[in-house]
């Protein structure tokens, strides 16, 4: 084998490995959340898998009527997406893993890619 023709090999492999594990780490969902609750609420959404929380440690969604709202995240494929909803300023009252995620739940969490979600909150 020439030289030329191995390099070109080898530089294809690496482009090759580059666009397999892109595909196979990287996918997006859509939550759709909507609260039939008479207060106002806020949710977030954990990952169970790393340190990851959306929005962000610092910020949540609100829920301030009884339309639906749907979110985007980005996240790992295969990860497990769970839900936290509270009440606003009463985390006793609480939706899936609750604020901080430290509840446990029943039918709260997805996986990502598998599709998107939809959940509503009833009280």
């Amino acid at each position: 084998m020439s030289l030329r023709t191995f390099c070109i090999a080898l530089i294809g492999f690496f482009f090759g490995l580059l666009a397999v594990q892109t595909l196979a780490t990287a996918s997006e969902m859509y939550w759709t959340m909507t609260s039939k609750h008479p207060y106002k609420v806020q949710f977030k959404l954990y990952s169970n898998d790393r340190n990851h929380v959306w929005p962000s440690a610092s910020t949540s969604w609100d829920l301030d009527d009884y339309a639906s709202h749907t979110v985007h995240i980005t996240c790992i494929r295969g990860e497990l997406i769970c839900y936290g909803a509270w009440e606003t300023g009463n985390d006793n009252v609480y939706w899936g893993g609750g604020y901080g995620n430290r509840q446990h739940c029943d039918n709260c969490c997805a996986t990502c890619g598998d599709g998107d979600v939809d959940k509503t909150l009833v009280r």
